[in-house]
């Protein structure tokens, strides 16, 4: 803002200062030209009775009043036929007078300049101003005053007797736009300098409270948190932070909300999840203890019948058989069931051992090629952290059957002094990020829902990075929680 400030003040003091500068060169040159039409005239009045009268002398006196003028180098008086009657010049005007020379002569351009003017005519060269005046028979004024006033007085009808001219220096008029320009420039640059002072000082008050404003709202928009702006003034920029404060203590006060709706929500989903696991281990109970004994007195019921048939009835013995493996698979799924549904190995076997048996036997049943890696990790996590990462293990299993139809996925997780990395990575389908971001939650699947609520509860950071057409990985850092 300064700067364009800055830049608009040397733009108009430069524009103000050539337009002085002109004005007054202009000035200068018109009050010249000015006085030098004037003299010549004089001249011509005081030069009539000497023309008219051939006296020299009265000429000579006439011009030397004019040539006393600091201005005038040369004066000269013609007869109407255009011959030098006399010449006065200074003697300092040598080089001047010499750049005079074509303009003292009586052209026919000057005679019709002359007959079209109703007084002098002037001619500019680059360092002198000529001036031509006609000479008239009658004297053309009342008084000596009229000259000043009423320059076409007499001139009707009147008979021109000769010509007056003079040369005037203008050395010091070029002198005078010389320090008119140093002195422009000097004005112009203390003005330039004067009103960046001002515009600096102006642009720091009217800054200043847009910088507070705008470093409370980084600071809102980085942490949550901010210092009220001070509000000392009752302009616009007043209204505006009163209105910024006013918006960050209602965002702050709704964020606080939005923490707390956050916090129960996640405590519900907590407590879900563990009535989830209460109710799977129910069934797992119901379904090892129940329906699998049920299925395993079934199976000695059918082997006793089948003992017990005569040897005439083998194929009745043979369906026997077919049914009793049967109920093997059977036996078999509902145990496989009932481990899934509450996985007693964590219990009995440890957590690596019990990820290790599930990944095996998730690429052995679906006929996957796997490589898993797992470091021990053994009682280096809470149970209900130990719970939760079987599960979210489950559940990356789940997503590459139902949706990858990957031929290959590895598994590795390592350990380190702080945290434990699980990787999860299939060479499938793989999905569009950006549009799963885009998605609402309920949209998503409860897949991906799932995996999340569950790193959240083991306070984790997971990372999904797949692409369509290049596989999926899946990223978790657990923090270590001992027992």
């Amino acid at each position: 803002m300064f700067a364009a400030f800055a830049v608009l003040i040397v733009i108009i003091c430069l524009v103000l200062t050539l337009f002085f500068i002109n004005y007054q060169q202009r000035s200068l040159h018109e009050n010249l030209i000015k006085s030098g039409n004037l003299f010549a005239d004089i001249l011509a009045h005081n030069s009539r009775i000497g023309v008219f009268a051939g006296n020299t002398g009265m000429l000579h006196t006439a011009g030397a009043g004019i040539l006393e003028r600091q201005e005038v180098l040369e004066v000269w008086v013609n007869d109407s036929d255009g011959n030098l009657m006399i010449q006065l010049k200074k003697n300092s005007s040598h080089h001047q007078a010499e750049s005079s020379q074509g303009f003292r002569v009586l052209t026919p351009t000057v005679l019709a300049d002359l007959e079209r003017s109703s007084g002098a005519v002037h001619y500019d060269s680059d360092d002198i101003l000529v001036f031509w005046s006609p000479i008239m028979k009658k004297p053309g004024f009342s008084q000596e005053d009229d000259i000043y006033f009423n320059q076409t007085a007499g001139r009707q009808g009147n008979q021109i007797i000769g010509f007056a001219g003079l040369c005037v220096d203008k050395t010091k008029l070029q002198q005078q736009t010389h320090q008119i320009m140093i002195q422009g420039f000097l004005f112009g640059a203390v003005f330039v300098l004067c009103g960046c002072l001002v515009s600096f000082f102006l642009v720091k008050m009217v800054a200043k409270p847009v910088h507070r404003l705008t470093e409370s709202a980084q600071i809102l928009g980085k942490s949550g948190t901010f210092d009220p702006v001070v509000v000392d003034t009752d302009d616009e920029l007043g209204h505006l932070a009163h209105a910024f404060n006013t918006m960050a203590t209602s965002l702050k006060h709704r964020e606080s909300e939005l923490r707390q709706s956050q916090t129960k929500l996640r405590l519900l989903s907590s407590r879900v999840l563990e009535a989830q696991e209460e109710e799977r281990r129910r069934l797992s109970r119901e379904l090892h203890d129940e329906l699998g004994q049920s299925l395993a007195y079934l199976k000695i019921q059918f082997r006793a019948v089948e003992k017990k048939l005569p040897g005439q009835f083998q194929t009745l013995r043979g369906e026997c058989e077919d049914v009793i493996l049967f109920i093997n698979t059977v036996i078999d799924n509902v145990r496989r069931l009932s481990q899934d549904l509450s996985p007693s190995m964590l219990d009995d076997l440890g957590l690596t051992t019990a990820l290790k048996v599930q990944f095996s036997e998730f690429a052995k049943r679906n006929d996957i090629d796997a490589t898993v890696a797992i470091d021990n990790i053994d009682n280096l996590l809470l149970k209900e952290y130990q719970i939760n990462l079987y599960r979210f293990c489950q559940e990356s299993l789940n997503n590459i059957y139902k949706h990858a139809r990957a031929e290959h996925f590895s598994v590795t997780i390592t350990r380190n002094n702080k945290t434990i990395l699980l990787s999860v990575e299939d060479d499938g389908n793989g999905f569009d990020m950006d549009y799963v971001a885009s998605m609402k939650s309920g949209d998503k699947g409860m897949g991906l829902t799932v995996m999340e609520e569950r790193a959240n509860m083991m306070n984790g950071d997971l990372d999904i990075q797949s692409e369509p057409g290049k596989g999926t990985r899946i990223l978790l850092h657990i923090p270590l929680r001992l027992n």
